[in-house]
């Protein structure tokens, strides 16, 4: 006998050709159970292995689990655009209101925000914090 072991095989199967092998196979064992018998297959096996089938069948493909994932990166990008022009319009407001005869005038930034005290920064990153894990909560519930 020839000596095989060092050929790698890459066995691909697609989900749908999967599903049709897997389904006639059940197909069969359950017709021929009394042959199948003297190998330990019984009818509870052969249910495992349909109730597997059936679970595997139920799951979205690769390409709606891509659209959805495309969808929820297209969610995150609109709220974080969102959030970053929102600190920019309070930036720009508090520029304005102090910038005369502060330090303010000399800064260039507008993506920071000079008025509030770090306490402040603290509880801003806290509540943005909450807000992106509730849409990740609930894009975790639509799924």
């Amino acid at each position: 006998m020839a000596d095989n072991s060092g050929i790698l095989r890459d066995y691909r199967i697609s989900d749908g050709d999967l599903a049709l092998f897997s389904n006639s196979l059940v197909l069969a064992m359950t017709r021929d159970l009394a042959e199948l018998g003297l190998y330990s297959v019984t009818n509870l096996k052969i249910d495992e292995l349909n109730t597997l089938i059936d679970e595997f069948q139920a799951m979205p493909d690769n390409e709606i689990l891509r659209t959805d994932l495309s969808y929820a990166i297209e969610l995150r990008d609109l709220n974080k655009n969102a959030v970053l022009n929102t600190m920019r319009s309070i930036a720009v407001r508090a520029k304005a209101v102090t910038s005369q005869g502060t330090i303010y005038s000399n800064e260039l930034s507008f993506t920071t925000i000079p008025t509030l005290p770090v306490w402040g920064l603290i509880v801003l990153g806290g509540l943005l914090a909450v807000v992106g894990g509730w849409n990740v909560w609930r894009l975790g519930v639509r799924s």
